[in-house]
């Protein structure tokens, strides 16, 4: 299948947590990829079928509370994979997740910019 996107995906592959707004209630989750669009995790339950999901996400020492959409789910592995969108998220944490990129996956931001040279 072709990929149609046009922003590329930081491959980081690291556990993490995510708490949803509607309790204090933290779930491990897998972070498969990021980028300043959206992220893909996986989570050991369904999130909440609703428009503009408020969740605090942690990877590390990187903390985000955005606002995401669902783009879209599978089920693999016992385990519920989605693609989200962020909807909201400010600016600073644009800014912190390409710090923590350049940080923590610097060969991603190589590969961006100069392809697999």
């Amino acid at each position: 299948m072709e990929d149609h996107r046009h922003i590329f995906r930081w491959q980081i592959m690291r556990e993490g947590k995510v708490q949803l707004d509607a309790g204090n209630r933290t779930v491990d989750c897998f972070i498969r990829d990021i980028n300043l669009k959206g992220i893909q995790i996986s989570v050991p339950e369904r999130l909440p079928e609703q428009v503009g999901i408020k969740m605090n996400l942690q990877i590390n020492f990187l903390d985000l509370d955005v606002e995401v959409a669902v783009q879209w789910e599978k089920q693999e592995d016992g385990q519920h994979v989605y693609g989200l969108s962020f909807q909201k998220i400010p600016d600073k944490d644009k800014n912190r997740i390409y710090e923590y990129v350049s940080l923590h996956f610097p060969q991603q931001l190589k590969k961006q910019w100069f392809g697999n040279s």
